[in-house]
């Protein structure tokens, strides 16, 4: 029968039948179900891998019959190209049943087998508490921009280290979805790191410099600390009290004048054999 508004109102079951699905004429595999308690809802049926499949469109009451119609239309072309919409809504739902927070125990008790208990608290720090706004969405749903954006919030909020941390711990829970099926894709892969050394702000000022050069002391790692802190400090050093090469050596019959440590890392070099000393290459040779 040919479904119209006026047939589905005059339809109706013969005695001791509780279902029946009566299709349209003109479009094979969209009808209308009834059902005894009164019940009536569009449906489209079609078939595909030897399975029967059955899409509920709605009542009459909330959709109308044109719309049912060419959504049903709609429904069978894509069977045609190979598509099983059915297959897919069940698909859809299992995908928001796995939202962020229902499956970031599983990732976590993994890594509480791997990782040092430090490293484990900075890893549920930075899912649990800075990624808490993803928790109740799918995680299939969570896509490239969105976590961009909560990652440019932690760098506002937090600075650009910890937001580079917690985009290293999301990456590693998604990259672990991915590998378990439950994602395509690592979603995190692609996004930008916070630029974490921007251009210097301003230098130590002399005062400071004497702080922390009087700070420092003068055992050997606060005399490379004064080594370290100005560039002028250290590069006549390295000239003065650098190591003879062999091929350093003055010929027969020259003035051979001892090497002289002028700066007090070289002192220290000499004083106690075996400790860190500046060389004449590229960095530290034992003195």
């Amino acid at each position: 029968m040919k479904l119209t508004t006026t047939a589905i109102r005059s339809l109706a079951l013969p005695p001791g039948v509780r279902e029946r699905t009566f299709f349209d004429a003109d479009l094979p595999g969209f009808g209308i179900r009834l059902r005894a308690s009164g019940v009536q809802r569009y449906v489209v049926q079609y078939k595909i891998g030897g399975k029967h499949r059955r899409l509920v469109l709605g009542s009459p009451a909330e959709i109308d019959l044109g719309k049912a119609r060419a959504t049903a239309r709609d429904v069978l072309a894509a069977v045609r190209l190979g598509r099983d919409p059915v297959g897919e809504r069940i698909e859809a739902r299992a995908g928001a049943a796995e939202t962020f927070g229902s499956i970031l125990s599983r990732f976590l008790a993994r890594q509480r087998a791997r990782l040092k208990p430090r490293s484990m608290e900075e890893v549920e720090r930075h899912l649990l508490v800075h990624a808490k706004s993803f928790h109740a969405r799918p995680i299939i749903a969570i896509d490239r921009r969105t976590i961009a954006t909560r990652l440019a919030e932690i760098a506002e909020a937090s600075g650009p280290t910890a937001a580079n941390r917690v985009r290293a711990s999301l990456s590693a829970y998604f990259m672990w979805a991915a590998r378990e099926g439950i994602i395509e894709a690592n979603a995190v892969a692609f996004t930008n790191r916070a630029v974490e050394n921007g251009p210097r702000e301003r230098v130590l000022t002399d005062d400071e410099l004497g702080a922390i050069r009087r700070a420092a002391g003068d055992e050997q790692y606060g005399t490379i600390i004064k080594l370290l802190m100005t560039r002028r400090d250290w590069e006549p050093a390295l000239v003065r009290g650098r190591s003879r090469r062999r091929d350093d050596h003055p010929a027969a019959g020259e003035d051979q004048e001892p090497p002289r440590a002028c700066h007090p890392v070289v002192e220290a070099g000499a004083r106690h054999p075996g400790r860190a000393a500046p060389s004449d290459r590229a960095g530290w040779h034992v003195a």
